[in-house]
């Protein structure tokens, strides 16, 4: 009896949260969905991996998949309440947020990778002049 009277609640809340988003202003459906994104959005492994991969290799080379990999796509959008986004503004502000989120991840990867490379190269430099000049 529990468990039906649980599920009940759940689903009346989700119809009160869908009615009240219907009844919000543009500015704080906006908002609402600004806020969705910074709770539950995860930037891409896989665009992080690869920006600090290639930054690793190359700072020039990094630049690329940094500069790609920024954009967000719709299927990168995973948004948890899908009745709430059809809301044209939740949804917006909801894929403001997300590109925010993940240009940031993105950019943060490549100085990760630069810092990276820029420590091999010192490390190898002064390994050179060692082996070079101390005999």
């Amino acid at each position: 009896m529990k468990k039906y009277l649980l599920i009940v609640l759940l689903i009346s809340l989700c119809e009160i949260s869908v009615a009240q988003v219907d009844s919000l202003s543009e500015q704080e459906s906006y908002n609402l969905g600004k806020q969705e994104a910074q709770t539950n959005y995860k930037a891409s492994e896989e665009a992080k991996a690869s920006t600090l991969l290639s930054a690793i290799i190359s700072p020039w080379f990094g630049l690329i998949p940094a500069i790609l990999n920024q954009k967000i796509r719709h299927r990168d959008l995973d948004v948890i309440k899908k009745d709430l986004a059809e809301n044209k503004h939740y949804y917006s502000g909801y894929k403001d947020a997300a590109a925010k989120i993940k240009r940031n991840s993105v950019w943060k990867n490549f100085f990760i990778g630069l810092g990276i490379n820029v420590t091999i190269k010192l490390i190898l430099g002064i390994a050179l002049i060692n082996a070079l000049f101390i005999q």
